[in-house]
C-alpha cells in the first residue's frame, strides 16, 4: 500500500518494489490514494502491478477502477490456471483495444472522469502532485503551530493525502468530529479499528484548493477553542498561510 488512508503513512514502494524483483516475485501496489496526489513511477521503480481507483485522485464518485501490468505481470497472468471470469486481464485489455469495455460500462461515471481528465491534463501530473504536496505540508506545519501531535511523526513517511493527528489531551475524536460537522459543515474522519477515536483524519486528496485548508484549518482553531483547548489562537491559520505564500 502506497498511501495508507488509515494512518496517513507513506510506505517506500520504490525500495519495497526492488525487494521484491530481487526476490523473484511479482509486486501488486495498492496506490487508491496515492496515483495523481504523490509520484508514482510504474516503469521506473518496477511496479509490476499498480491499482488505484476513480473515487481519490481522480475526483468522481467510487466505481471505476484502474490497472497498469509489467510485461512480468503479464506474463504470470497468461500462466494461470486458475479460472476467472470478471476480472479476466485478457478480456478487459482486447475490450480497452477496440475502445470498449467487456461489460456494461458506469455512463455516468465515464463521463465524469472524461471532465476529470481533462482538468487533471491541463494542469499537469507535475503541478498536480506539487499542489498536493504543498497543501500536505501547509496542514501539517499548522496542525504543529497548533501544539498537536502528528500520528505520522517522520515526514518523511507522511502521505500527501491524508494526515492523521492525535487530539488534545481532555478533548475527545468525537467531540472534534461533531462539532466541525454540526458548526462549520467539516467532515474529518474517525480511526480505524483499533485507532478509533484516539486520531482524526484530514483528506488534502483531489479537488482541493488552498482555500479548502485555511477554511478547514480555520475551523478546526474554533472547535477546539470552543472545546476548550488552550492554544494561540489564529496561529495555525496564520502558519497555514505563510507556508502556501513561502
Amino acid at each position: 500500500t502506497h498511501s495508507e488512508t488509515s494512518t496517513g503513512a507513506k510506505n517506500d514502494v520504490k525500495t519495497i518494489c526492488q525487494i521484491i524483483k530481487d526476490a523473484g516475485s511479482i509486486s501488486v501496489v495498492d496506490g487508491v490514494t496515492s496515483v495523481s496526489a504523490m509520484d508514482v513511477k510504474p516503469d521506473e521503480w518496477g511496479i509490476d502491478v499498480l491499482v488505484s481507483g476513480s473515487q481519490k485522485g481522480f475526483m468522481i464518485p467510487p466505481g471505476l477502477s484502474f490497472l497498469s501490468a509489467s510485461d512480468k505481470a503479464w506474463a504470470v497472468h497468461e500462466q494461470c490456471k486458475h479460472p476467472d471470469f470478471y476480472f479476466n486481464w485478457t478480456t478487459n485489455r482486447k475490450s480497452v483495444r477496440d475502445n470498449s469495455t467487456a461489460f456494461t460500462p458506469a455512463v455516468s461515471l465515464f463521463c465524469g472522469l472524461k471532465v476529470a481528465l481533462e482538468m487533471m491534463k491541463e494542469e499537469g501530473i507535475e503541478n498536480i502532485v506539487a499542489r498536493h504536496t504543498k497543501l500536505a505540508g501547509a496542514l501539517r506545519a499548522a496542525i504543529k503551530a497548533l501544539g498537536l501531535k502528528l500520528f505520522v511523526k517522520d515526514e518523511k513517511y507522511a502521505s500527501n493525502s491524508i494526515t492523521a493527528i492525535l487530539p488534545p489531551e481532555g478533548i475527545s475524536v468525537p467531540d472534534i468530529r461533531k462539532v466541525m460537522k454540526n458548526d462549520y459543515d467539516i467532515v474529518v474522519a474517525n480511526g480505524q479499528n483499533a485507532l478509533k477515536d484516539k486520531i482524526f483524519r484530514m483528506g488534502t486528496l483531489g479537488f482541493v484548493s488552498e482555500r479548502d485548508v485555511i477554511t478547514a484549518v480555520g475551523a478546526l482553531e474554533a472547535t477546539l477553542y470552543k472545546l476548550g483547548y488552550k492554544f494561540e489562537l489564529g496561529k495555525g491559520v496564520a502558519t497555514v498561510i505563510e507556508y502556501l505564500n513561502k
